[in-house]
C-alpha cells in the first residue's frame, strides 16, 4: 500500500474512531454529570492532572522518535520498550509515597487514596507505549482506532454502574483506570510485536538525540495546558475546578478529535517527505484549510448555544460553567490551528525550537492565569484568552518560516472556515432572537437548521471537504 493509500486510509479511521470515541464519551460524560456534583469532577481534577502529567513522562519522547527515525530495528523498540516500563515502575512508586504531600497541597485528605489507586496506571500504560509507536509508524490507524474506542465504551459503562452505585468520585477513578488497563491490553494485542531481553546503549543515545528535546518539550507543552487546572484547584477550589474543567473539555475538542486525528496521521507522512518541503507545504495548507472548515463552525456555535446546551445536557448544577465555555470557544478556534505547529517542528526533526519557544509560552501562560485568580474563573477563562490571542499566532508564524509558507496563505486556507462559522453563528443568534421557546427545543431547532446550513455552504462553496480524498493527493 502506497503512503498516500495509507495516509487515507489513517484519516478515515482516525475520524471514524473519534466520532465514535467522543459520542460515547459525551454520552458517558452527560449520564456521570446528572449522577455526581461538580465537587466530584474537580477532585479527580486534581488528582488527574498529575497523572496525566506522569504518563507523557514515563513515554520519555520515544513514540515521537521511533516514528520520526527511519533508521530503527529492533535493539531501538526492545531497549525503549524497558526503559519505558522502568520509568512506569519508578512513577507509579513516586505517586504511592508523595500521595500525602499531594493531598497537603490542596488540602484535601480525602486525594490520598485517589492517588494511590490512579498511581497503578502509569505502570500498565508503560506496557503498550512501544507498540503504539510501533502500530503509528506503520500507520496502522485502524487497531489504534478499534482500541481506543473499545476501550473507552467499556470503561464508560463501568463508570457509570458504578455512579449508579453510589460510588461518587470513585466511579470517575474507576472510569479513569480502566480505560488505561482495556487501551493498553488491545494495543499489546493487535500489535504482532513482542520486546526481547536486550539493551543497547547505542540504540539508546540514537533514541534519546531526538527524544530529550521531546521530552522536554511535552513537560513544558503539559506543564503550560495544566497550570490553570492546578492554581483554579489550589484557590479556588474542587467545585471551582469542576466547573472549569467541563468548559476547558469543550475548548479541547476541536484538538482532540480534529487536529490531533489529522496530526497524528500526517506526522509520520510528513516524516517521510520531510525533505520536500513543497510537498509538505500544500499538504499542510490542507490540513489546516480542513481543521478550519470544521472545528471553527463547532466553536462559534458552541459559543452561541452554550446556555441551552449547558442546561439541557448537563442540567442546572453546570449553569456557572456557561460564560467559561463561551470565553474558552475561542481559544478552542485558535489551539485546533496551534495543534499542528508540532507535526512541522516534528517532523523535520526542531523540537529543539518548538521545545524553547514553548518555555516563553509557559512564563507567559503561568502569568496570566495567576493575574486572572483574582477574579474566579471567569478572570482565568479571560486572561487565558488573552494570552491565547497573543502568543498563539507567533508560535504558528515561526512554524510557518520553517517550511518556508508566507503566513498570508495560511490565512488564506483557514478563510473559508472563518467565513463559514460566521455565518452559521449568525443563523444561530437570529434563531434564539426570534423564537420563543424552551431551551430544549431551540437546541434542537437551532442543531439541526445549523448543520443543513453548513452542508449548503459546504456545496456552495465547493470545498475540500467535499472531496477529502484530495486531501493528501500530493504526499
Amino acid at each position: 500500500m502506497s503512503l498516500r493509500q495509507k495516509t487515507i486510509q489513517g484519516l478515515w479511521w482516525g475520524f471514524g474512531a473519534r466520532v465514535f470515541i467522543q459520542l460515547s464519551q459525551f454520552i458517558i460524560m452527560a449520564v456521570l454529570a446528572h449522577l455526581l456534583s461538580p465537587s466530584d469532577f474537580g477532585l479527580i481534577g486534581m488528582v488527574t492532572v498529575y497523572f496525566g502529567f506522569a504518563l507523557m513522562f514515563g513515554e520519555l519522547g520515544v513514540s515521537a522518535a521511533l516514528i520520526q527515525s527511519q533508521k530503527v530495528n529492533q535493539d531501538h523498540f526492545s531497549s525503549a520498550f524497558w526503559i519505558n516500563l522502568l520509568a512506569g515502575i519508578t512513577l507509579s512508586l513516586i505517586f504511592l509515597l508523595s500521595a500525602p504531600f499531594i493531598a497537603g497541597f490542596y488540602a484535601k485528605p480525602e486525594l490520598i487514596k485517589l492517588i494511590r489507586v490512579i498511581s497503578i496506571s502509569c505502570f500498565i500504560s508503560s506496557f503498550s507505549i512501544v507498540q503504539s509507536a510501533i502500530l503509528r509508524k506503520e500507520m496502522n490507524f485502524k487497531a489504534i482506532a478499534l482500541a481506543e474506542s473499545a476501550a473507552i465504551l467499556i470503561a464508560g459503562i463501568l463508570g457509570i454502574f458504578a455512579a449508579l452505585n453510589g460510588k461518587g468520585v470513585w466511579s470517575l477513578v474507576f472510569h479513569f483506570m480502566s480505560f488505561i488497563f482495556i487501551k493498553s491490553v488491545l494495543v499489546w494485542f493487535f500489535s504482532p510485536w513482542r520486546p526481547k531481553f536486550l539493551f543497547s546503549k547505542t540504540a539508546i543515545k540514537d533514541i534519546f538525540s531526538f527524544s530529550m528535546n521531546m521530552t522536554g518539550l511535552n513537560i513544558v507543552e503539559y506543564f503550560a495546558r495544566n497550570i490553570d487546572y492546578l492554581l483554579v484547584g489550589k484557590f479556588l477550589g474542587a467545585g471551582a475546578l469542576g466547573l472549569y474543567t467541563l468548559a476547558y473539555k469543550f475548548m479541547l475538542y476541536p484538538l482532540q478529535n480534529i487536529s490531533n486525528v489529522i496530526g497524528g496521521v500526517m506526522f509520520p507522512a510528513f516524516s517521510k517527505i520531510q525533505d520536500d518541503l513543497e510537498k509538505v507545504r500544500a499538504n499542510y495548507l490542507k490540513m489546516v484549510k480542513a481543521i478550519a472548515l470544521i472545528s471553527f463552525p463547532l466553536m462559534l456555535g458552541m459559543f452561541v448555544l452554550a446556555p441551552e446546551f449547558i442546561r439541557i445536557v448537563f442540567g442546572i448544577k453546570w449553569e456557572q460553567a456557561i460564560p467559561i465555555v463561551r470565553i474558552l470557544s475561542f481559544c478552542g478556534m485558535l489551539q485546533s490551528i496551534e495543534a499542528t505547529v508540532g507535526d512541522i517542528f516534528r517532523s523535520q526533526g526542531r523540537s529543539d525550537i518548538h521545545f524553547r519557544l514553548q518555555v516563553v509560552g509557559t512564563i507567559i501562560v503561568s502569568l496570566c492565569i495567576s493575574i486572572g485568580l483574582k477574579w474566579g474563573i471567569k478572570g482565568v477563562a479571560c486572561l487565558y484568552a488573552l494570552y491565547n490571542f497573543a502568543w498563539v499566532p507567533y508560535l504558528i508564524s515561526r512554524s510557518n518560516n520553517l517550511i518556508k509558507l508566507a503566513n498570508k496563505h495560511l490565512i488564506k486556507a483557514i478563510y473559508p472556515g472563518l467565513l463559514i462559522s460566521g455565518l452559521i453563528a449568525g443563523l444561530l443568534s437570529l434563531i434564539k432572537y426570534f423564537i420563543i421557546a424552551s431551551d430544549l427545543y431551540i437546541l434542537l431547532l437551532a442543531v439541526a437548521l445549523g448543520a443543513i446550513f453548513y452542508l449548503v455552504l459546504l456545496l456552495f462553496t465547493k470545498n475540500i471537504l467535499i472531496s477529502n480524498k484530495r486531501l493528501v493527493l500530493n504526499i
